[in-house]
Order: C-alpha cells, then structure tokens, then sequence
C-alpha cells in the first residue's frame, strides 16, 4: 500500500519542491490511512507534516469526540495540530449555500490556512467513483464523470489510486484506530445513497468494478485532455480585436464548439457556468443575435465576430459603424438621412425624427438596460424589455434590433418607432428619415 501511494506521488510529482504538506484529518479511516504513510514517507521524502482538523459542530458530543481522537493522534506521533471549530449551520445560512458546499468551503480555507506548500486530502479511488456517479445521474459532461484530478493547485490526493478495502485493510494490518462518522452509514444525504445501494449493484455484476473503472477513467481524461486542447487551440485562432471570428468557431465540430463557449463564460461569469448558458451561447453563435447571460455578461454574435461585454460597463453589446449617413451593425444597415420638412404636411410616418434633436455623431446600437420609450399617441412610457415582451419578440431576434441615440437620449427603437418627445411637428425645420436594409 505503501509503495503504490509512493508511486502516485511520484507520477503526479505530488511533492515536487515541497517542504512542507498540510494534512486535512478528520480521524475517519481515510485520513487516519493517509496521515500514517505520510508520516512515514516524510523522511524519505524531506518534508515536515502538520495536520488540520476542521469541527463542523454537526453532530453534537460525536464530533467532540473525532476532535479530541485527532488531537490524541498528533499528540502521540509529535505532529503538529491545528483545529479550526465552526457552526456550519448557522454559516451555512448566512452565505445562503447549502451544508455540504458550506462545510467543503470551510475545510479549504482551513487548510489554506495552515501555510504549507501542498494540501494533502484522503480522496481515494472510491470517493472518484461515488462522484462520478453522483454527476453522472445529473447529466453531467464528459469532464464531469472524469475523476476528482490527483493535482488542482497546491492539493493533492495521494490515495486517488486505492479503493476504500485497500484502506481499510491498510488499517487493519497497522492496527490504526479511526472513528466512524455516524451520517455515512445513513442513505438521506445522496452519496450515502450511491455509495450504500448502487455502488454494491455494480460489483454484483464485476466483482472488479472499481479498478474497471479506474481504466475508465485513464480513457475519459485522455480523450477530455485532446478536446480541451483543441479547444483552446480554437480559440487562439478565432481571437480578434475585441471579441472572436464566428466563421473560425463555426469551423470546428460541436465537441470542440461548446467547449470554446464554455471557456470563453468561465473566464467572463461571475457566478458558476451551467450547461444552459453554454447552450445558450452557442445558439446565439450558431444563428446569431444578442443575448443577456445573467446580470453580468452579454453576448452578440453578428455575421463575422462574437462580441462579450459586461452589463456593469455599459458599453453596447454591438455599437454600428457608421460611414456617410449610413450605420452597419452586425445584422443590417441604417441609412439616416436628413433633408428639410415640408411644413405643408405633418407626415404620420414613425421612422422619421426632428432633425434639431441629433447631436453631429447620433449612435445606432443595440438596446441596453434601462432603454425606455414613451409611445405615440398614447404618451406612454415603458423599458424596451418590457415593450419586447408585450410584442412576444423572440430573444434571439432581440439582439439584432436597434436603437437611435442622440446626447444619451433614445430617439428611436426599431420595431417601435420614435421616442414621443422627439417626433416632427409644426415647428420642425429638418427632418432625420431612418431606413432599414437588412444586411
């Protein structure tokens, strides 16, 4: 058991350059195992250990006593210990995230904050699986059934390549005492579930399932590995000033695609990316247009280029570029023309604006939030969002429209017309003629 952990800290270089490791133990048999071969690696290895216990007050006199089984545990060994106690529950509502998340969250940071070069976790073989599972039953990706990576960053997981017998039997053999978390011997929480009742199905049908598995995984991650390559390699390719090519993006298959979307989302969203706002994304790619994802990010998409830009900036999704009178958006073209009214009529045409109200450099561009509008003859004032709503305007279709604006007022909104305050009247001298092309 020993030699096979060496083995994968070798081929993962686990403690390359480490002098010092942090060892997350909470005095359950896959920490107890963990903390022994580590202990007796260190030597060999050249690195001081220290342990870290975090209590997450869930389990009232029972996870008293796994903190005093850990601090009885260091203290025989003479390896430093530092125990972090915290209300889960209580914190767990205040960050508005669930107990599990909250309790992952905590441990993390308190084994950040013990300093040491490297974080050492007991996830084992079994843990990947369970996981696996776990993600596989919420229609996960193909990164998401790879296992949980030996290395991400300062941690490491040395007993990534044992089953849970393994380490148990390694603690049977080495007479290591180790405490029992009552709550995973219950199905209510859902890995519980995969670990206490389907797991067991499969090994009925292989009795190796575990290590079959295992070259499962070797396979998923090869072939995960070469995508997101490509990916990237895509998108270097597609890169331009400002945004990307859709014609480069559109030239690779949809494997390659949806993970060039879904890198592009991570790197701008703030918040976790879904598999609907990648969808999301490479509908708009595939078809063009201009969508909101979120509070934070917009994404349009024209004929040649893929533009992202953040609601907070204010800048527009598409901004036309303008040449001679007429605008180019990304979609079609706005001719403005502007010529003397003739008073002799009033026209009841709504593409056609009081001239005296355009500043020398009007903008065509795309809605943003806050865009509102007072309708003719009615005088009534409501957001384009809501006027897109009302007229059951397609999101998609959305994103290609436009609006006219002039000293940062909105004097025009494609679909509806001009803004009431601006319209031509009796004193109008020059008249502004929007025409539409599509392009």
């Amino acid at each position: 058991m020993i030699c096979k952990v060496q083995k994968t800290i070798e081929r993962f270089a686990m403690l390359e350059n480490a002098k010092s490791v942090a060892v997350g133990l909470s005095g359950g048999a896959d920490s107890v195992c963990l903390f022994d071969i580590l202990l007796k690696l260190r030597s060999e290895l050249d690195f001081k250990l220290v342990c870290v216990h975090v209590n997450h007050n869930l389990r009232g006199d029972e996870s008293l006593r796994d903190e005093r089984f850990v601090q009885e545990l260091c203290a025989k060994n003479g390896v430093e210990l530092k125990i972090v106690s915290a209300d889960i529950a209580k914190l767990a509502k205040e960050r508005h995230i669930g107990i599990e998340e909250c309790g992952r969250a905590v441990r993390y940071e308190a084994f950040e904050s013990a300093g040491c070069d490297r974080i050492a976790v007991a996830h084992s073989l079994s843990d990947c699986i369970e996981t696996s599972l776990f993600n596989l039953a919420r229609g996960s990706s193909l990164a998401g059934v790879c296992r949980i990576p030996p290395v991400r960053g300062k941690i490491i997981r040395p007993l990534i390549d044992c089953t849970a017998q393994e380490i148990r039997a390694y603690c049977r053999e080495n007479s290591l005492p180790f405490v029992v978390d009552s709550t995973n011997l219950e199905d209510d929480y859902t890995r519980n579930f995969i670990r206490l009742n389907i797991i067991p199905k499969f090994k009925q049908i292989n009795t190796d399932f575990e290590n079959s598995f295992r070259r499962f995984y070797e396979t998923a991650a090869r072939d995960e590995a070469y995508l997101e390559k490509l990916a990237h390699k895509a998108l270097e390719s597609a890169k331009c000033s400002g945004g990307y090519l859709r014609f480069v993006l559109l030239s690779q298959d949809d494997a390659v695609l949806y993970r060039c979307l879904r890198l592009i989302l991570e790197s701008k969203m703030k918040k976790q990316v879904e598999k609907k706002h990648v969808d999301l994304a490479v509908d708009i790619v595939k078809n063009t247009g201009t969508l909101q994802l979120g509070k934070d990010l917009y994404i349009c998409a024209g004929c040649d280029i893929i533009l992202f830009h953040s609601a907070q900036s204010r800048e527009e999704a598409w901004r036309a570029y303008e040449t001679d009178g007429s605008f180019f958006s990304p979609f079609k073209i706005y001719e403005l023309t502007v010529v003397p009214f003739d008073k002799s009529r009033l026209t009841g045409e709504n593409n056609i604006c009081d001239a005296a109200y355009l500043s020398n450099r009007p903008v065509m561009r795309s809605r943003m939030p806050g865009d509102r509008i007072t309708l003719f003859p009615r005088n009534v004032t409501k957001s384009l969002k809501k006027l897109y709503n009302e007229a059951k305007i397609p999101q998609r279709e959305r994103g290609r429209l436009a609006v006219l604006e002039s000293g940062g007022k909105l004097i025009w909104a494609e679909k509806f017309g001009v803004n009431a305050p601006y319209r031509v009247s009796r004193n109008t001298k020059m008249i502004a003629i929007i025409k539409i092309k599509e392009g």
